[in-house]
Formats: structure tokens, sequence, C-alpha cells
């Protein structure tokens, strides 16, 4: 559909392991035995490599945050702010 993303951005956004190598691997070897310029389809290939390795580095840098509250019997020890 227009409205969604295609299965590769989706898979690349989530770190998730895509089939970049595999698809164009084929194309590259084939293309260098004809002696072809294939120096567009070897960037792209590295361009969805790094978006990928970028999505992979921001979920990893994800810390969670625990939020608790102070026990009602401690809370003289957090004051700020002296009565």
């Amino acid at each position: 559909k227009r409205s969604q993303p295609s299965q590769l951005v989706r898979r690349i956004e989530h770190g998730l392991p895509t089939d970049v190598d595999y698809l164009n691997g084929y194309f590259l070897r084939r293309g260098q035995k004809l002696g072809l310029d294939l120096r567009m389809n070897i960037m792209m290939r590295d361009m969805i490599k790094a978006r990928h390795s970028q999505a992979i580095e921001r979920l990893n840098s994800f810390i969670p945050v625990e939020e608790t509250s102070i026990p009602s019997d401690s809370a003289f020890r957090y004051r700020t702010v002296p009565r």
C-alpha cells in the first residue's frame, strides 16, 4: 500500500537483518565479470548498510528507566526543603 513503508524500510529501522547483500551480491559479481560499471549499485548497498548500522546503534543506546516512589518512612532522607 502507498501509505505503508516497505518491508526493507521497516527491517532497517528495527535493526533486523536485511537481504541486501544476498540480492545485490549476484548482480555485483555478474557485472564485474562482464566489466560493467556498478558504482551506483555499490553506493546504494553501502547506504542501506549504513542506515542499518545507525538503527542498530540507536536501538542499543536506549536505557530503560524505571521510576519508583519514595517509601513514606524514608521521605525525610530525600527532603530538599527544610521544614
